[in-house]
């Protein structure tokens, strides 16, 4: 009987130390737009900008805009980062045009490793909203990108809110295989205590 007892104890320890990763992921999402590391760039030229709350919790990106004629050219802005690991990330966002010809000519969207996804809607509302979830993989890349193709007639603002950065659990696959591990651990223990 009391074999058994420091058998047991050291199999519930290493059931909760395996388990301890998946409820440690589920604590770490983040509401903040710092959680992660951004790189802000923009073409060379253009003078819009991206700017992060000082709360953290809201992100405003503004396309390229020039009073002038002569400025007519195509510009884009990013907010972006490369991510360290497994995550998803959701966020709210919404845009709002003041291009006199409408939200076709500054367009709003995300550039997920290196292809552009446009979020805007070209013949939709010059005031426009939505919600969008990404699963991203360790080392992909993920921006916001304001663009801009006139750079004159008026920006559009898109803000960014509600922003949540999840690393990815553990996969049932290696949950199942860490407790078949720990069966054949007991029925060991429990053979040795037998013999």
């Amino acid at each position: 009987m009391i074999t058994k007892t420091p058998a047991l104890a050291a199999l519930t320890l290493a059931l909760a130390a395996a388990l301890a990763p998946a409820q440690a992921a589920h604590a770490a999402t983040s509401n903040a737009l710092d959680s992660l590391t951004w790189t802000t760039t923009l073409d060379s030229g253009a003078n819009g900008s991206a700017v992060l709350a000082a709360d953290h919790q809201s992100l405003a990106l503004t396309s390229s805009d020039y009073p002038a004629f002569d400025a007519l050219r195509s510009t884009e802005l990013t907010f972006g980062t490369v991510l360290t690991q497994d995550t998803t990330l959701s966020f709210s966002w919404s845009f709002n045009s003041n291009d006199e010809n409408g939200p076709a000519y500054d367009p709003f969207g995300l550039v997920i490793a290196g292809q552009h996804v446009q979020l805007s809607q070209n013949d939709g509302d010059w005031a426009q909203a939505g919600t969008y979830t990404w699963a991203g993989k360790k080392g992909q890349s993920f921006a916001f990108y304001a663009a801009s193709t006139d750079s004159i007639f008026g920006a559009a603002t898109t803000t960014i809110s509600s922003f949540t950065s999840t690393p990815a659990v553990p996969e049932p696959a290696s949950m199942a295989l860490m407790m078949a591990g720990l069966g054949l651990l007991g029925a060991r223990m429990r053979r040795q205590s037998r013999g």
